[in-house]
């Protein structure tokens, strides 16, 4: 194992324990609803010529698909010396890429998303979170804004090159009374081509904060580094409704918070009636 400052580099394969025995004919867990979401975000499902589902990801994702191999045990995980950065989750059976064919994975997403052939699947409704759990994980990123007055939000976007499949998932937002905002980009690939990118994104820190808790009720399988991402900016909006906050500089004595403005917080002191201003503790991050 090498490190190369942003990547760690595996240079290893775990092969599949089992054959596959159709796990994937019925979603009825939590585990299989967020890795077929995770598999509708990265995974490639092929099926006509030759038979093979695989899921890429950068290899720091390592962690969640050592928990996969575990769980079903029917995939092999490696990486290939042409790709040392990615972590690839594969398995050539038949029987597995024809019941996520069943499931709504396609073989080409965006050819099937044009002719509206590309959707959500039908799973029960409990389990739908956990679905778009997995997605967010492969999909999404949650941030902070560089700039100065939106310093204090946090932000998720959850881009797709499938505008239909997009459109059903902002449906799904909307009837958990979710607040995305839906926008269409132009999205440079790496032919120099420009392709629209379908975006759904939250606007307010609240809004955020709500699709943490949405995602996350009930979770024992997520990406660790953006669970610890919410959890952090979850911390910080605890910390600034809290009544701990540093002491009045003036008289030591309590403040109560009276909102941000820029990159301060806003207290008064309840002891002396002076207000004063604090750093707020968020930085810049995306994942």
């Amino acid at each position: 194992m090498v490190n190369d400052n942003k990547f760690t580099i595996f240079a290893f394969m775990i092969d599949k324990k089992e054959n596959y025995r159709g796990q994937f004919k019925f979603i009825d867990t939590e585990e299989k609803a967020y890795f077929l979401g995770f598999a509708f975000g990265d995974g490639c499902n092929s099926y006509n010529s030759k038979y093979k589902f695989t899921i890429a990801s950068v290899n720091t994702d390592v962690e969640v698909f050592l928990k996969f191999g575990e769980i079903f045990p029917f995939f092999k995980i490696c990486t290939y010396p042409s790709y040392p950065k990615l972590i690839y989750l594969v398995n050539s059976e038949k029987n597995l890429t024809l019941d996520f064919k069943d499931l709504g994975l396609v073989q080409n997403k965006k050819l099937h998303d044009l002719e509206k052939k590309f959707h959500i699947p039908k799973i029960d409704s409990k389990l739908l979170h956990h679905f778009v759990r997995g997605f967010f994980d492969a999909d999404g990123a949650v941030y902070v804004p560089t700039r100065v007055r939106s310093r204090n939000n946090v932000k998720v976007d959850i881009g797709l090159g499938t505008e239909n499949f997009c459109l059903e998932l902002r449906k799904i937002f909307k009837e958990a009374k979710l607040n995305f905002t839906y926008t269409v980009r132009d999205k440079k690939a790496g032919n120099g081509k420009l392709y629209p990118s379908y975006i759904l994104h939250t606007s307010a820190r609240e809004d955020s904060l709500k699709f943490a808790e949405y995602i996350y009720k009930d979770a024992t399988i997520f990406l660790k580094r953006k669970h610890e991402k919410f959890f952090k900016y979850v911390k910080s909006e605890l910390q600034l409704k809290s009544e701990k906050f540093p002491k009045c500089p003036y008289c030591q004595g309590k403040s109560t918070s009276e909102g941000t403005r820029g990159k301060k917080q806003r207290l008064h002191c309840t002891s002396c009636n002076k207000n004063y201003s604090v750093s707020l503790p968020l930085t810049q991050e995306t994942v």
